[in-house]
């Protein structure tokens, strides 16, 4: 952990869980003593989208898959995020991307033509547990996360997928 951060990421914590934290300085003359308890912080109770996969690959789509977070859960829709790494497959990924319906983009467009313009372009109706990304770029890498919307808000997203490439042009 670097000494100048003032904040730190915990991963690997179990959903719908309370912890508490306390930290701690080692400076030249040794270690400090622990700082007073935090105030309990809960993670969220709802667990993520489970077995994110590549199911099949193109020359400029990939179709990503997963199983719902609990077969009992009523899912309202699902976000799916995706984000690239440099033009040869490594070096810097670039920010996350939410991945949107075609459905959806073509209401945007109706509704701007109208000048009733109320559904982001960015809002993401996506209701089955696969998705169709399509308009990338040949032999481009990407990874996905998705996460489930129910009645009681945003799942965490799941874990990563592993980078998945896109195939060469015949």
């Amino acid at each position: 952990m670097n000494a100048l951060e003032k904040r730190h990421q915990v991963t690997d914590l179990r959903a719908g869980c309370e912890y508490f934290f306390r930290i701690r300085v080692r400076n030249k003359l040794g270690w400090s003593h622990f700082s007073e308890c935090s105030e309990p912080i809960k993670t969220n109770s709802l667990e993520p989208p489970t077995n994110l996969h590549i199911q099949k690959c193109g020359v400029n789509w990939l179709e990503v898959a997963w199983d719902p977070p609990s077969r009992n859960m009523l899912i309202e829709r699902y976000e799916l995020q995706s984000r690239s790494a440099g033009a040869d497959g490594h070096g810097n990924l670039y920010p996350w991307k939410a991945e949107v319906s075609p459905r959806s983009i073509i209401y945007f467009f109706f509704l701007h033509f109208l000048r009733i313009c109320f559904l982001s372009d960015k809002e993401s109706n996506i209701m089955e547990t696969r998705f169709l990304v399509d308009g990338l770029h040949s032999l481009r890498s990407f990874e996905f996360r998705v996460r489930a919307l129910t009645i009681f808000g945003w799942s965490t997203f799941s874990e990563l997928t592993s980078h998945a490439r896109t195939i060469r042009k015949h």
